[in-house]
């Protein structure tokens, strides 16, 4: 891991020693890589994912450049826990990049600002979303990182959750032939009540058990079908409590991959939503952007370009 921060620590903030919108995410991701670090794309979504919404405020702090930088392999991994409220729009997020083909884990944070004290959400005590990792061998900061970049994960504000797909855990990949049927196990228990389990496959809910023991425990055992390759995950829901920190009572694993043909998941419909975001990402850069100089920005808008351009090839097949 990093033995030191990667600065700079902010940017875009006028009256400050960094008024300018740079570097790009994607340049200090790097940066963070060869420092040795682990990168993790922080509070996606404040509300769910209609781009009209995400782009009416300019310099709101969801992640405009997420889609950037994952075309661009920057990102290890993501929170898709993190603003309460906002669970299962920013899972709908992680849906449609999982469905571009990329294998992302899910990671969490609460994003607490410890020295603000009565600020709503912002004063959430630390842990409130939380991820689990399953660490082989000895606990370090690097056999958990290396956990967390390999998919091991759940993230959760309560339920605490597992999965298997023919006897593989969370974070796995098979390799099957089209049309197989593969055993999937699903659990969780919570010590708050839970609602329900639910099985996702491709983003779509596939199956589903209401909780039992008072709302304490949950399992699915079934069979899915593959014809085409799949990523399987599992999310707990449940209702809000004055004990549960970050919303309703929200747990979702990283996916089991599944590939059963030669090239990777894709779907257009997915990767025609982030050629728009990413065309709406540029024009904001164009018009509301901080740089230095015209050429500075123009180096960023082609960053942008580069990326587009990926989601652009799956859109045209």
């Amino acid at each position: 891991g990093i033995t030191e921060l990667v600065p700079p620590i902010y940017s875009g903030f006028r009256l400050s020693e960094h008024p300018h919108d740079l570097p790009a995410n994607a340049v200090a991701a790097d940066r963070c890589h060869e420092a040795g670090g682990t990168l993790s794309y922080a509070h996606p979504l404040f509300g769910n994912g209609d781009l009209e919404r995400v782009f009416t405020h300019p310099r709101t702090v969801e992640a405009k450049e997420l889609p950037v930088d994952m075309a661009l392999g920057k990102v290890d991994a993501l929170d898709v826990m993190s603003y309460p409220g906002s669970d299962l729009e920013t899972s709908e997020l992680w849906y449609k990049l999982l469905n571009c083909g990329f294998r992302v884990p899910a990671t969490a944070g609460t994003d607490t600002f410890m020295n603000f004290v009565g600020s709503g959400i912002f004063s959430n005590p630390p842990a409130g979303n939380r991820v689990f990792v399953n660490v082989d061998g000895a606990f370090t900061t690097e056999s958990w990182c290396q956990a967390i970049r390999e998919g091991r994960t759940f993230v959760t504000n309560g339920p605490m959750l597992s999965l298997s797909v023919e006897g593989q855990p969370i974070g796995a990949s098979l390799r099957l032939e089209p049309g197989s049927r593969v055993r999937v196990e699903a659990e969780a228990r919570s010590l708050r009540a839970m609602d329900r389990l639910e099985l996702i496959v491709n983003g779509d809910i596939v199956a589903t058990t209401e909780a039992s023991d008072e709302g304490r425990a949950a399992r699915i055992e079934t069979e899915v079908t593959v014809t085409t390759d799949c990523w399987i995950s599992a999310r707990a829901l449940g209702p809000s409590h004055p004990q549960v920190f970050g919303g309703p009572l929200f747990g979702h694993t990283s996916p089991v991959y599944v590939t059963v043909g030669e090239e990777s998941l894709v779907q257009r419909e997915a990767a025609a939503y982030f050629v728009d975001w990413i065309d709406r990402l540029i024009g904001l850069c164009n018009e509301q952007g901080r740089y230095p100089s015209d050429t500075q920005r123009d180096e960023v808008v082609e960053l942008f370009r580069s990326a587009q351009a990926h989601y652009e090839r799956i859109v045209s097949g």
